[in-house]
Order: structure tokens, then sequence, then C-alpha cells
């Protein structure tokens, strides 16, 4: 591509047609929707890779607090109901 045309064009001194600055514009505009895309599509699927995998450690994280408050109420569950029955025993 040739940008010294292109600097001209933007500053207003090239002597192209109209039509000539648009292609040249319209080139430009291409190539650098091309290489883009070229980038997006390469590192698409690292991106989605380390997506999942933040996902996925996101929710182990979550089932193991989970597991740990359930755990957590049994046992509390537990100590109020060994409380009770050794309330009750020491009333007979």
């Amino acid at each position: 591509m040739n940008t010294k045309e292109l600097e001209k064009i933007i500053d207003g001194t090239s002597k192209k047609s109209t039509a000539g600055k648009v292609w040249t514009i319209t080139k430009l505009l291409s190539s650098a929707t091309w290489i883009t895309g070229k980038f997006i599509a390469k590192n698409t699927p690292t991106v989605l890779g380390a997506a999942w995998e933040i996902k996925k450690e996101i929710n182990e994280v979550i089932v193991d607090e989970y597991q740990s408050y359930k755990k957590e109420q049994k046992e509390l569950e537990m100590d109020e109901r060994i409380k009770m029955l050794t309330h009750k025993g020491e009333g007979r």
C-alpha cells in the first residue's frame, strides 16, 4: 500500500481524482479489516480456552464453598440435636 499517497490524501495535497482517493482509502480499510479479522480468528481459540478455564475454576470454587457450607450447617444441626437430647436427659 502506498502510504505516501494516503498521507497526501489526508493532507489534501493529492492530485488523484476523487475516485482514486476513494479507491486508496477503500484499499486501506479493506487491508486493515482483513488483518484484524485474521488476528481475531487466530486468537479466538486461545481466548475461549482461557475463558473456559476461568469459568471451570470459578465453578469449582463455588461448589467447594457450597459443600463446605452444607457440612457446617449439618454440624451445627447435629450440635443442636445433641444439646437438646442432653438437656432432656438431665431433666429426668
